[in-house]
C-alpha cells in the first residue's frame, strides 16, 4: 500500500514538474519582415513579427528609429502569433526596430533589429537574426514559480506518507 502511494506521489510530481517547466518557456521570435540587416529598395508598408505561439494582446509596443529620430508608426496589432504595424513612407536611411510583447506565458519579451531603405547600408542589430530577449524580471518570476511548485510537491508527498503511516492496519 505504501509503495502504491509513493508511486502515485512520484508520478504526480513528474506531471506537475513537466507542466511548470513547460509554462516557464517564453515564446520565440521566428522571423521579422523586413528581416534584420535587410537592404530594401523602397519603403516597406508594414513591419510584421512572427512568433512560435499566439502572443497576448497586452500593451504591445513597437518603436521605429530612423535618420531623423523616432518615426511615428501606427498602433501595433496582435493577430495570433503575429505583431503587425503599418508604416508611413520611409525616406532613405538606416532604421532600428525595438519591440516588446507579452509572451503566451504572461511574461514580457523584447528585442531589436535593423534594416535600411534606399542606398544606405543596414546597420546590424543582431548579426543577421532578430534579437529576442526575455526581461530579467520574467526570468526570476519563472524561477520562483518552480521553487514554489517543488515545495508544494514535497509537502504533498509528506502529507500522503503521514496519512498512510497513521492508517490503522487491518487484521486478515
Amino acid at each position: 500500500m505504501i509503495r502504491r502511494s509513493l508511486l502515485a506521489v512520484v508520478f504526480s510530481a513528474l506531471l506537475l514538474g513537466a507542466g511548470v517547466l513547460g509554462a516557464a518557456a517564453h515564446d520565440t521570435l521566428l522571423e521579422s519582415n523586413p528581416t534584420d540587416g535587410a537592404e530594401l529598395d523602397r519603403s516597406p508598408e508594414q513591419i510584421a513579427l512572427t512568433f512560435d505561439a499566439h502572443i497576448l494582446d497586452v500593451s504591445p509596443a513597437l518603436v521605429l528609429n530612423g535618420p531623423g529620430g523616432e518615426v511615428e508608426v501606427s498602433e501595433p496589432e496582435v493577430v495570433g502569433p503575429e505583431l503587425i504595424t503599418a508604416l508611413p513612407s520611409l525616406k532613405d536611411g538606416n532604421y532600428t526596430v525595438n519591440w516588446r510583447v507579452v509572451s503566451s506565458d504572461g511574461h514580457p519579451i523584447s528585442g531589436t533589429f535593423a534594416f535600411a531603405v534606399g542606398d544606405a547600408p543596414a546597420a546590424d542589430a543582431a548579426d543577421g537574426e532578430p534579437e529576442a530577449a526575455a526581461e530579467p524580471a520574467a526570468e526570476s518570476g519563472g524561477s520562483i514559480g518552480l521553487i514554489v511548485a517543488i515545495a508544494a510537491v514535497i509537502a504533498l508527498a509528506a502529507a500522503i506518507v503521514l496519512l498512510v503511516a497513521r492508517r490503522p492496519k487491518r487484521n486478515a
